[in-house]
């Protein structure tokens, strides 16, 4: 006859106590105390994180008892690592500050160049960039004052009278009676008073007027430049 023999073993295992852990809580601020949302915190070595809210505030559940090492990041600012020490219990009111990471901007290099001016407007534009005695009326400012006749344009120059010829209408400086010389295109106009409205405002690109002295009087040279 055969006798089996049962052997029951019971093996019981108690348990180990764990380490004891708590809840880390506090906020994030910046340099002069107003609250950062966004901040990444996180316990150092453990995937133990949390985000700041809206209000700086952040919470650690599970940090182990002990000195821990708390880490804030965020972008723009500078990385900030702090040791607290927890006993089991919950630690609140921890402050965090971060500072803003100074931008450090490339310099920036600005050569001066002079345009380069072609075509029949270049003497023109020269002259008045180099402020030569005279007034220079450009074509931007004959389309901003919106003139149709040319002595009314004429006329808002300092020190221009217009007046009235025969046919048509010329102008005067002040204080000189005498005919203004007129250039077109930089040919002269033949000898004698020139009817100024005869050449619409439409049809002009620049004017030029120069005060000179030819033979012992003082003239008045009017001068521009057509399409």
């Amino acid at each position: 006859m055969l006798v089996w023999l049962a052997c029951l073993v019971v093996i019981l295992v108690t348990p180990l106590s764990g380490s004891a852990q708590a809840v880390v809580s506090g906020i994030v601020m910046d340099s002069i105390g107003a609250p950062l949302a966004g901040v990444s915190v996180s316990v150092s070595g453990m995937p133990i994180t949390s985000v700041t809210d809206e209000r700086g505030n952040f919470r650690l559940a599970g940090v182990p008892n002990g000195e821990s090492e708390i880490r804030a990041r965020r972008l723009g600012f500078t990385p900030v690592d702090r040791v607290i020490a927890s006993s089991g219990q919950s630690v609140d009111g921890v402050e965090i500050r971060m500072l803003v990471v100074p931008r450090t901007l490339s310099s920036v290099i600005i050569n001066a160049t002079r345009p380069e001016y072609t075509g029949r407007l270049a003497g023109f534009y020269q002259r008045m960039e180099r402020r030569s005695s005279g007034h220079f009326i450009s074509r931007d400012e004959i389309d901003r004052k919106n003139y149709r006749q040319l002595s009314q344009l004429l006329r808002t120059v300092p020190g221009v009278n217009s007046v009235a010829l025969k046919v048509g209408n010329g102008i005067r400086m002040r204080g000189h009676g005498c005919r203004p010389l007129v250039w077109i295109d930089g040919v002269p106009m033949p000898a004698g008073e020139v009817d100024l409205d005869a050449f619409p405002t439409s049809t002009l690109q620049g004017i030029e007027l120069r005060e000179c002295l030819e033979l012992r009087y003082h003239r008045v040279m009017v001068s521009w430049v057509r399409h």
